[in-house]
């Protein structure tokens, strides 16, 4: 990676880690949104940076899960799985929608692992991972791919 790959992924790990950490009531438990979610399309539009950058930001705001190491690695790897994901994916949407699917599946049998019952736990992050990645990911995504774009030379 160069200094600019690097560059992005430190920014969108400081960007993930402090966005979760400074709403963590909201970013931890069986009733969340997690906002710092609505970042989980960038790679999308910037490649493996943004993969990179996704996992450490959610590796480092899960040091302050009250989920401990669970949270850590499950919560960590799965953010890892929705990003390269969206990394892969050949339409914007897709890349909104791997995150909401990814989360809400192994989020929610984290929580049910914690007690929480497992259709409401899935439903429950589902609908966080909805807010998150579709209504504010979504249209921020898209902002960013026109900035972009009428940044590039022709």
């Amino acid at each position: 990676m160069n200094i600019s790959e690097w560059s992005k992924t430190i920014l969108i790990a400081s960007l993930y880690s402090t966005l979760t950490i400074i709403i963590a009531p909201f970013s931890f438990g069986l009733i969340q949104v997690r906002i710092s979610e609505a970042l989980t399309p960038l790679p999308f539009l910037i490649g493996p940076a943004g993969v990179y950058g996704l996992f450490l930001g959610c590796f480092i705001a899960n040091l302050f899960s009250p989920y401990g190491l669970a949270d850590l690695f499950i919560g960590s790897l799965s953010t890892l799985l929705a990003a390269w994901i969206s990394y892969k994916s050949n339409r914007l949407i897709i890349a909104c929608l791997s995150p909401v699917l990814v989360n809400s599946i192994f989020i929610g049998l984290l929580l049910h692992y914690y007690g929480a019952p497992l259709e409401f736990a899935i439903i429950s992050v589902g609908i966080g991972e909805t807010i998150a990645c579709i209504l504010i990911g979504y249209p921020l995504t898209k902002e960013l791919e026109k900035r972009l774009s009428s940044t590039l030379p022709n």
